[in-house]
């Protein structure tokens, strides 16, 4: 079980008190985490970054996927991302 706690600045901190693991999320990530709270897929988050954010890099895909491994691999969320 993650603690969300999103601060005024619309970064965030992840923390899982069983593990003691913490992620320090940037506005993007804190972004995808409610997505991913909402149930949103792939595609949709993907599309909701880039209609919400500017300087998206061109390998947004990449870098979506990679995060949502970290999350996975870490234990915040589970496989069926």
């Amino acid at each position: 079980m993650a603690v969300f706690r999103e601060e005024f600045d619309n970064n965030s901190l992840l923390f899982d008190p069983v593990t003691g693991k913490a992620f320090y999320l940037n506005p993007v990530a804190t972004f995808i985490w409610q997505q991913l709270c909402l149930e949103c897929s792939f595609d949709e988050i993907e599309k909701g970054i880039l209609s919400r954010f500017s300087n998206i890099p061109v390998d947004l895909k990449s870098d979506l996927d990679d995060f949502l491994r970290s999350l996975i691999d870490n234990g915040f969320v589970g496989n069926e991302v």
